[in-house]
């Protein structure tokens, strides 16, 4: 595999087919462990529909009020 400029890879049709759990869309977890990347399925916690509209009515008091570019900046601030 090639990591592409923005740090993308494509995982291989032979491992995806070798691995059942691996599909478009699912949550994963990324680890490293003795200087080799570990990728998991992400079984975390239940999720926070809380904190997830609270998140999503925060953008939406922010509008036309800024770019997009200064929203991103802002929530990646927060987290």
């Amino acid at each position: 595999m090639i990591i592409r400029d923005r740090f993308q890879l494509t995982i291989p049709e032979a491992v995806r087919s070798r691995l059942g759990w691996l599909a478009p869309g699912l949550a994963v977890k990324l680890s490293s462990r003795n200087n080799s990347l570990v990728l998991e399925p992400y079984r975390g916690g239940a999720v926070s529909w809380e904190e997830i509209w609270k998140v999503v009515k925060s953008a939406a008091k922010k509008g036309k009020k800024t770019s997009l570019a200064d929203f991103i900046v802002s929530d990646r601030d927060l987290h």
